[in-house]
């Protein structure tokens, strides 16, 4: 059965993937069982699969996003044994080298490149180019004959083949020719992370890509207006994309690679020109502000709204004077429901930004009687830094005259946890969050170097 984080966070992904599929790919969960997926791939330009429809499922865990689906293909493409499951660093078969970011359609493009590339893998079979082109040419009429396939996807279960709702040629809006300085410079942005997929659990790459030139048109009748693209190797992108590639400005974020990086070559070191990658987790009772915190950090806007967090997760830049700290923030439900599934969250982390509200004297008293076991149980290693939240509310409730929780309150909870750091901010009025994410960064930078007992207070 379904957790609530899973059936939240796969509902989403379904109406994203209807609003915006990504080229050459499409999705959807079966109606009775949202942790069934099955998709169609449609086999690239210039490759033995052009032509190709390929259908197969995504079985998502109950623990989703906590935890990686398997994946199986079941149209014979000789690339993948029907109905087996692939391995790769984004399947059930490497659980450690999931990133609960992922989402549906970064996993499908990561199968569609690794499909795309020589590499051998669990569930991988060999075949010739010839034998696949074949296989392409004969893969929607087997399609028809599977049950499943024409239950899932009616729309496609004609005898003509169907174009996807994106094959990858979309047409750019009148007066937005990539000829336009003007407009390539506002079109050019930074995008989030994206992971590439592999076969080897011990490769870890994330990218991040800034459109230069947008749209970019990879072939004469090709436009690619999509600003993130998920790529499983040099050599695949410079053969079939090989104008995109060219306008595609890239920053290795982090790389394991066996034999070429160490793992945790970084860890104890201060941040550098190329930056380092750090983890953290943000806990504090449900209702105390940690969304609201990040978000002002991340979008620079307030919510409006109060939506309790089952489960997101963010990455962020963040510099400082030595260097970069490229952050990625987990941010958690603080409800009692969710513990167990919270527990999940605390692998491989640097940080724990251990939140309360200075209107809600409970969520400090749980800071020691609830937050500080679960964390002593779960991440003993982590540094801890303890934040105040809604410190606008003194100056309103000083008018009101009613006690809220003071500096000294805090300061007294930060000492006897050990944190590294107390800090005090309010996200409504964006005072003191940025500094809240440098101290962060600071601390998660010095993660390895010998560590002191005492407290450092920030006001």
């Amino acid at each position: 059965m379904a957790s609530k984080a899973a059936i939240k966070r796969l509902t989403k992904e379904a109406q994203l993937m209807d609003k915006d599929p990504p080229p050459l790919v499409y999705a959807r969960p079966r109606e009775d069982n949202i942790l069934e997926w099955h998709y169609i791939l449609r086999g690239p330009p210039d490759t033995p699969y052009a032509g190709g429809e390929y259908h197969g499922q995504l079985l998502f865990p109950p623990e989703f996003p906590f935890k990686p689906p398997g994946i199986k293909m079941q149209t014979p493409s000789g690339r993948f044994a029907p109905n087996t499951k692939i391995c790769t660093s984004m399947s059930d078969y490497h659980p450690h080298t999931w990133q609960p970011g992922w989402n549906t359609s970064t996993i499908l493009i990561g199968l569609l490149s690794f499909m795309c590339s020589d590499e051998m893998t669990t569930g991988s079979v060999t075949a010739s180019d010839a034998d696949r082109r074949k296989l392409a040419a004969q893969s929607h009429e087997f399609n028809l004959t599977q049950k499943k396939f024409c239950q899932i996807f009616p729309e496609y279960a004609d005898a003509e083949l169907k174009d996807l709702p994106n094959m990858g040629d979309k047409k750019p809006a009148d007066g937005d020719a990539s000829g336009s300085s003007s407009k390539t410079e506002k079109a050019s942005r930074q995008t989030t992370p994206t992971p590439l997929s592999s076969s080897c659990s011990t490769t870890t790459i994330s990218l991040t890509v800034r459109i230069v030139d947008y749209p970019l048109r990879a072939r004469k009748d090709t436009v690619f207006t999509r600003s993130t693209f998920t790529l499983l190797y040099e050599r695949f992108a410079r053969k079939h994309f090989p104008h995109l590639f060219g306008c595609i400005e890239r920053q290795i974020r982090s790389m394991t690679l066996c034999g070429l990086l160490p793992s945790g070559s970084d860890a104890g070191a201060g941040p550098s020109s190329r930056g380092i990658s750090r983890k953290v987790l943000v806990l504090g009772d449900g209702a105390c502000g940690k969304t609201s915190l990040l978000f002002v950090y991340i979008k620079q806007e307030f919510p409006q709204t109060y939506e309790p967090t089952v489960f997101e997760n963010y990455t962020h830049t963040q510099p400082l004077p030595l260097g970069s700290v490229h952050l990625t923030l987990w941010d958690t439900a603080g409800q009692e429901e969710f513990d167990k599934l919270r527990s999940l969250s605390y692998a491989d982390t640097h940080v724990i930004l251990l939140c309360f509200s200075t209107d809600n004297p409970v969520s400090l008293e749980n800071i020691e009687s609830r937050w500080m076991p679960e964390i002593r149980e779960y991440s003993p290693t982590a540094r801890i830094v303890l934040v105040a939240l809604k410190c606008d509310l003194r100056d309103q409730h000083a008018q009101e005259k009613k006690q809220l929780l003071t500096y000294e309150h805090g300061v007294t909870v930060a000492k006897r946890i050990k944190a590294a750091r107390y800090l005090e901010c309010s996200a409504k009025k964006n005072r003191g969050v940025q500094e809240v994410f440098v101290e962060i960064a600071t601390v998660a930078a010095n993660v390895g170097r010998s560590r002191s007992t005492s407290a450092c207070v920030i006001a």
